[in-house]
């Protein structure tokens, strides 16, 4: 880091040191520096995301904790672990904790965070809150284990790595003192880094959409009935609600990118009106044309009492998930309209 000066049009070294060396805390000092800034630090790395907590444990069947508890606009479950220096199990730890955290379920998220201000964030439906795990590690210096095993976990985990350095300016009265953070791994691509080449248009900072995620929404849209457009705008999600349901809170379609593959479901709220689960779980098994089948999941514990979904490869081509996603909704939204046509009325929403 260099200091600039106007006076001389010089710049000057700043110093760099070491958390240690500075006297710094990493669970009384950097913990709590992120948690009481966490918009500016997630700004800082790039990452939008909703602090739910510090010290969060993750089990009651454990005494360790996780340094910072978040999710993402994706619903998804973010463990954030802090470390000066280097710690070769710093990953090991995160990992260990993702896996518990994945057992639980929206009241345990509710209970951890005001969740009126979750709700907010989020650009999902709160049924795929906790649908998968992420990763960010924070420290000084990394192992080369840990930034192997990130990589031999690419596509099956999603694990960012960022370096944290500390600057010290003596000169400046009172003296000064900074944080800088960069991103380690994974590599940031020409795409990510680029000057207008944002797929969403949004803007420096926005989120990227997967490509083959888009050019699914793409083909979908392309070919989609007025009132069934697929709409949203989180990197792995969007959401159609048939402009004729009086009820869209209760019932609706989905299109997601998550781990391994894409999903396109039809969602059955616990607050739905009587008769459309049963109605949803009687497509259970039925073969659509390219061979997909509609599976029926019950999803106790969440607001949602359970999907209908049909589930894709990564390798899948967009034009066939589309196709499947159009299908889908030909096949259960007839059935729905003729369940609702006449004195069916809205249910309201509790609480």
């Amino acid at each position: 880091m260099l200091k600039i000066s106007r006076d001389d049009r010089k710049l000057t070294p700043v110093e760099s040191v070491t958390l240690t060396d500075a006297g710094i805390f990493e669970k009384y000092d950097l913990e709590l520096w992120l948690s009481n800034s966490f918009e500016e630090f997630c700004h800082e790395i790039n990452q939008p995301l909703q602090l739910l907590g510090k010290d969060v444990r993750p089990s009651a069947k454990v005494g360790d904790i996780i340094d910072l508890l978040a999710l993402d606009e994706d619903g998804n479950a973010v463990i954030i672990e802090l470390k000066k220096g280097s710690n070769k199990l710093q990953l090991l730890q995160a990992i260990a904790y993702a896996s518990m955290i994945s057992e639980w379920e929206l009241a345990d998220f509710q209970k951890t965070a005001g969740w009126t201000d979750v709700e907010d964030f989020l650009q999902v439906e709160q049924e795929e809150v906790n649908r998968e795990q992420r990763i960010i590690l924070v420290a000084e210096e990394y192992r080369y284990e840990v930034l192997a095993s990130a990589e031999w976990l690419l596509g099956k985990v999603d694990v960012a790595c960022f370096r944290v350095e500390m600057f010290r300016d003596t000169k400046a009265t009172p003296e000064s003192e900074y944080l800088a953070f960069t991103q380690v791994y994974p590599i940031r691509g020409l795409d990510e880094i680029a000057v207008g080449t944002n797929s969403q248009g949004q803007g420096p900072g926005a989120t990227p959409l997967y490509p083959e995620f888009l050019a699914i929404i793409n083909a979908y849209n392309a070919s989609a009935p007025p009132g069934l457009a697929a709409n949203g705008n989180a990197p792995g999600f969007r959401v159609i609600h048939p402009a004729d349901w009086p009820f869209k809170k209760f019932l609706f379609y989905n299109i997601n990118r998550k781990g391994d593959g894409f999903t396109s479901a039809l969602y059955v709220h616990k607050d739905a009106p009587p008769g459309f689960l049963e109605l949803a779980k009687t497509f259970d098994g039925k073969t659509l044309a390219d061979g997909t089948k509609l599976l029926w999941e019950d999803m106790e514990g969440t607001r949602a009492k359970g999907r209908l979904i049909a589930r894709f490869p990564l390798t899948t081509p967009p034009e066939t998930v589309a196709k499947a996603v159009h299908e889908l909704i030909a096949t259960t939204r007839p059935k729905v309209n003729e369940k609702r046509q006449g004195s069916l009325k809205p249910p309201t929403a509790a609480g």
